[in-house]
């Protein structure tokens, strides 16, 4: 496993615990199965976690549920919701940046 495959094996494991958090299980189990395909050192993880992103219903639109109303906008579903983007963001870039390796064969 590469420097990029572990960085991106870690991220998975943010955004997993910030979805367990907010019980987001079908977004949870996805996660689980691309970190557990690329802890194999299958490069299937990769494509699994880019068929989440993209189009409507994706991982894109993905919110953290604020459960509390009278919670602030700075309250902690607001911040890890910035945090989930961000997370995101780095995956999705991380699994791009793979695949593009593998593509022309740098891997």
């Amino acid at each position: 496993m590469g420097p990029k495959t572990r960085e991106l094996s870690g991220v998975l494991e943010d955004i997993i615990a910030l979805l367990d958090k907010y019980e987001i299980d079908n977004w949870s189990k996805w996660m689980r199965e691309s970190l557990k395909r690329l802890n194999n050192s299958d490069f299937s993880g990769i494509t699994h976690l880019l068929g989440a992103y993209g189009g409507m219903g994706s991982f894109n639109d993905c919110v953290l549920a604020n459960r509390d109303p009278k919670q602030e906008k700075g309250s902690a579903p607001a911040k890890d919701n910035y945090a989930l983007n961000e997370l995101s963001s780095r995956a999705y870039s991380l699994a791009t940046g793979i695949k593009k390796e593998v593509e022309r064969g740098e891997k």
